[in-house]
């Protein structure tokens, strides 16, 4: 999937569908100990900056009404900050998660399993607190 995705990226690097993709599911199956995982994380970073910052400027095609439209760039923008919230816990950036997992949670009726599952472990870690 990633060769292929990687491919289309090349062809056309603001392919929003494939990069959405690419931004979840990268931070998913690479894991810290790969030996290139930085350098994936980076790339999914990447796709997934670069899909919100294409995917609001998106033209609606005609075929299309405007509730199935706005439902489609929902679901590739909660791809995206799904993908960079999962980056953010394994760069221990918990504030940062948890802003970036609660944004599919509030434009879906029902989230990803996945997702409310990294918001939940977001939100049981302890936070620390300096005490005056």
């Amino acid at each position: 999937m990633f060769v292929a995705g990687t491919k289309a990226i090349e062809l056309n690097p603001d392919n929003v569908d494939v990069l959405a993709l690419l931004a979840m599911a990268m931070p998913r199956r690479v894991k810290s100990n790969t030996p290139d995982a930085q350098q994936q994380y980076q790339k999914a970073e990447g796709y997934a900056r670069h899909a919100i910052e294409l995917i609001p400027n998106l033209t609606k095609p005609d075929t299309v009404d405007d509730a199935t439209f706005e439902k489609a760039k929902n679901d590739k923008l909660s791809m995206a900050h799904s993908g960079l919230g999962l980056i953010d816990l394994q760069h221990s950036k918990f504030e940062d998660a948890r802003t970036e997992l609660s944004r599919p949670c509030s434009w879906h009726r029902h989230p990803t399993r996945s997702t409310t599952t990294c918001l939940g472990m977001r939100m049981c870690r302890p936070v620390t607190t300096t005490m005056l």
